[in-house]
C-alpha cells in the first residue's frame, strides 16, 4: 500500500484516501510517505500546479491525523504543520476562517500546542538545553527532549513568517512576543526579524 500511496499524483485522489476510515494507525513509515507526497504537492505551487492549494490543506490534515493516531509524534509534526501553513500563506494568501491560511487561527493552534506562557516555554526549553549540554537524563528521554527543542524553535521561526500576514492588533503583538523567543532557543538557523 505504501508504494501505491507514493504514486498518488492528484490532490483529489489523496483527499479520497485521507477520508477513508481504515487508514493505518501507529505506522510511521506509511504516514511519512503520506506527508512526503502532500509536501511535494504543496511545493508544486512553485511550478504553478493548479491543485497546489488543495495540497496545503491535505498536508495539514495528514499531519494532524498522523499525530492523533499515534503514528508521528508532536516533535515530528509541530514544526512541519507550522511550516506548511507559512508556505500556504506565502503561496496563496490569507483566507479568514481557514485553519491553514488564517494567520490568527494558525497562531491560536500553536498556542494550544505550546501553552499560553512564553516564559514557561522558554524555561522548559532552557532546561532541555541545559540537560543536553550536561549529557544527563536517559538517552531516550534526552533525545526526545532535544527533538522537542528543535521542533519548537522551527515552529516559532515559521510563526514569524505567519505573523507577517497578520493584521495589526493584539494578536500580531502577542505573536511578536513569541517570535522574540527564537534567538533565545539554542540551535536553529539565524534570522533577522
Amino acid at each position: 500500500m505504501t508504494e501505491a500511496v507514493a504514486r498518488i499524483e492528484s490532490a483529489a485522489t489523496m483527499a479520497e484516501l485521507l477520508q477513508r476510515g481504515d487508514l493505518p494507525v501507529r505506522d510511521p513509515a506509511w504516514w511519512n510517505v503520506i506527508v512526503s507526497v502532500c509536501t511535494s504537492g504543496l511545493l508544486s505551487a512553485e511550478m504553478g500546479a493548479v491543485d497546489a492549494e488543495q495540497w496545503a490543506g491535505l498536508l495539514v490534515r495528514a499531519l494532524d491525523e498522523a499525530t492523533r493516531n499515534g503514528s508521528l509524534s508532536r516533535e515530528e509534526t509541530l514544526h512541519r504543520r507550522m511550516i506548511a501553513c507559512a508556505a500556504a500563506l506565502q503561496y496563496f494568501g490569507v483566507r479568514k476562517g481557514d485553519q491553514v491560511r488564517d494567520p490568527e487561527m494558525v497562531f491560536t493552534w500553536l498556542l494550544g500546542e505550546l501553552g499560553n506562557s512564553p516564559d514557561r516555554l522558554l524555561a522548559e526549553l532552557r532546561d532541555i538545553a541545559s540537560t543536553s549540554s550536561r549529557g544527563s537524563g536517559g538517552s531516550g528521554s534526552l533525545h526526545r527532549a532535544i527533538r522537542r527543542l528543535a521542533s519548537v524553535r522551527m515552529a516559532l521561526e515559521a510563526l514569524c513568517d505567519v505573523r507577517s500576514h497578520m493584521a495589526g492588533g493584539p494578536k500580531r503583538n502577542e505573536a511578536a512576543k513569541w517570535c522574540a523567543l527564537v534567538p533565545l532557543i539554542p540551535g536553529g538557523r539565524m534570522r533577522d526579524r
